[in-house]
């Protein structure tokens, strides 16, 4: 798999992904996020009281996650999150990652996300649809 080109964040800050918290409708209280890049949407969980712990398999984004004091372990997706407890998050989230990984890594995103879902809780999945 191709290097993450990070310049796609240039210009961003956490307020572009503020709307996507908007998209849970069981107003969460602590998010998981598999794929955190830079932690854009991480710093946007904490800038509204959420709680937010996140994952990322390259250090360049890890690393300018936590220079803003963010939670973020650098981890492949395609792995157990063994760090992370069972039933511990109301959310859990992946945007635009899902997409980019081999079909084992989204067979375990999948897996994962429902492992450490409390019950009842939301798994948001944003992905490209080339028909829409």
């Amino acid at each position: 798999m191709a290097k993450f080109d990070f310049s796609v964040y240039k210009g961003r800050d956490w307020t572009y992904y503020a709307a996507y918290l908007k998209r849970f409708t069981k107003n969460p209280k602590k998010i998981f996020e598999m794929g955190s890049g830079t932690g854009l949407f991480l710093e946007a969980c904490r800038m509204n009281g959420i709680e937010a712990i996140g994952c990322e398999l390259e250090e360049e984004g890890v690393a300018a996650a936590k220079s803003r004091g963010l939670q973020v372990h650098k981890h492949d997706l395609a792995d157990p999150l063994t760090f992370v407890g069972s039933d511990s998050f109301d959310a859990v989230f992946c945007n635009q990652v899902i997409e980019h990984v081999s079909t084992a890594a989204q067979e375990n995103i999948i897996k994962e996300a429902y492992r450490i879902l409390k019950p009842g809780g939301e798994f948001l999945v944003q992905s490209p649809c080339r028909h829409y």
